[in-house]
């Protein structure tokens, strides 16, 4: 199958999970570049589609100087001393999960004179061997970040629980919205 047609697949999947009505542009599709070359993300963007993912920072700064045309969002768990590496270069990151990376995320949009959105990640599946902040504990964290003015939280990022049911994750998409 192409990149095409599996785009193509995908957005039909999305449209059927979360009525157009309810979109209003809220639903982006994030290609995740692991491990995919040069000549495969050139492929994807003549698709329009546009913003990728990556979760590796050294995977990430190679594919960035190569393709810089993308909006490049950082999908993986962030160690604080990677931080530095990505800041100015990603416009989302999707992985905040402790106040030692706000601490780090807020330092580093200050040396540079910038803003960083961000997504808090939840453990929804309470799985060990998974970051995230517990459901139990989101609250007492969001109320922790309000004193960090370069950390713009524009929503979760929930990890599912392994074998969760595709019928779970549509109803759960739906409540979202």
């Amino acid at each position: 199958m192409s990149i095409e047609e599996n785009i193509k697949k995908i957005q039909n999947e999305v449209d059927s999970i979360v009525p157009v009505k309810k979109r209003d542009g809220d639903v982006i599709i994030i290609a995740a570049s692991k491990t995919q070359t040069e000549e495969v993300l050139k492929e994807y963007y003549k698709t329009g589609y546009i913003v990728l993912g990556e979760n590796r920072v050294q995977e990430f700064l190679d594919k960035y100087d190569k393709c810089p045309k993308f909006e490049w969002h950082f999908i993986g768990r962030l160690q604080t001393n990677k931080v530095k590496y990505i800041i100015d270069k990603v416009s989302l990151i999707h992985s905040l999960d402790r106040l030692e990376l706000a601490s780090e995320i807020q330092k580093q949009c200050e040396k540079k004179g910038i803003t960083m959105s961000v997504l808090i990640e939840v453990n929804i599946g309470h799985e060990e061997n998974k970051g995230g902040i517990e459901p139990d504990k989101l609250m007492e964290f969001c109320e922790s970040l309000k004193g960090f003015d370069k950390i713009l939280v524009k929503g979760l990022m929930c990890v599912l629980p392994a074998n969760t049911e595709e019928k779970i994750i549509s109803e759960m998409c739906l409540q979202m919205h």
